[in-house]
């Protein structure tokens, strides 16, 4: 943190901050808690720390609030992940080979589980501050602890629709999300959120 050279100043800049950090949560939790369902399809691209581009995959998302997203990329493979409660599957159909994995508390606050779960815990995990610009506001929220496995998170959200998303990782890999066809509160069948896997399919738990 930048040394404030008058006592005054510093106080007034420490205030300046709680007061936009705060200000920032209120908005997003807002802004997440307006919508009990998502569905929307994505495009990603990743891209290393010198800008190259590493891996492009698009599929279809869905969310229902609270604790439920099915995450499918159909290229250039197909992956299914769908997490419910406690759990988190991840199939990948190509190999014929799932994941089952339990979801602990730390392992819910990352920018898939911060769309589907709850938003309670915002300030106390993250620092959030945003920006505004023509109807186009950006939240970005940084880890208070290094260990969630990624630097920052964007969010950006035009006429309080999140329509993209950038996620820095801890290599400074970054990953760019774009949504398009945006649907809120559709109805969505709580068993697209459930994953029996099929016949033959090896299953590892960890």
């Amino acid at each position: 943190m930048r040394k404030i050279f008058l006592g005054l100043a510093l106080v007034f800049c420490s205030v300046a901050t709680f007061a936009a950090t705060e200000s920032a949560v209120l908005k997003l939790s807002g802004l997440l808690k307006s919508f009990s369902t998502y569905q929307a399809n994505f495009k990603q691209q990743t891209f290393t720390q010198s800008g190259r581009l590493t891996q492009t995959s698009s599929g279809v998302m869905m969310i229902k609030r609270p604790g439920m997203f099915r995450w499918v990329s159909n290229k250039p493979t197909k992956q299914i992940m769908i997490a419910s409660g406690d759990t988190l599957w991840i199939y990948d159909v190509d190999l014929q080979q799932a994941t089952k994995q339990r979801l602990s508390s730390r392992t819910r606050i990352d920018p898939a589980m911060l769309l589907s779960g709850s938003v309670k815990n915002l300030e106390s995990a993250f620092i959030v501050t945003m920006k505004s610009k023509k109807g186009q506001t950006t939240f970005t929220l940084k880890p208070k602890d290094s260990d969630y496995g990624f630097g920052k998170v964007d969010m950006i959200f035009d006429n309080k629709k999140l329509t993209a998303m950038t996620v820095l990782n801890n290599l400074s890999q970054t990953t760019e999300f774009k949504f398009g066809d945006i649907k809120l509160d559709a109805s969505l069948p709580d068993s697209l959120f459930n994953f029996k896997p099929p016949k033959g399919v090896d299953v590892i738990s960890q």
